[in-house]
């Protein structure tokens, strides 16, 4: 998932929390996303209601103890 601040999280992170609305957020269904975001690329979202969407870092939450 890509946060409108275009950080990527895995599904269940914890920076999300509760709260249902993926208004603003987008998806991120890309080969070796994870480890390419750490490389420097930057991916853009492949679906959600924010196509717009760049990833350009990774959640420290995510890296440190996802995937959940």
């Amino acid at each position: 998932m890509i946060s409108p601040r275009g950080i990527a999280h895995f599904p269940g992170c914890p920076h999300k929390g509760e709260d249902p609305d993926l208004h603003n957020w987008g998806n991120l269904d890309a080969p070796q996303a994870w480890q390419r975001l750490g490389n420097g690329e930057l991916l853009h979202a492949t679906g959600g209601e924010r196509s717009d969407l760049v990833a350009t870092s990774r959640c420290h939450t995510c890296l440190a103890d996802g995937p959940w």
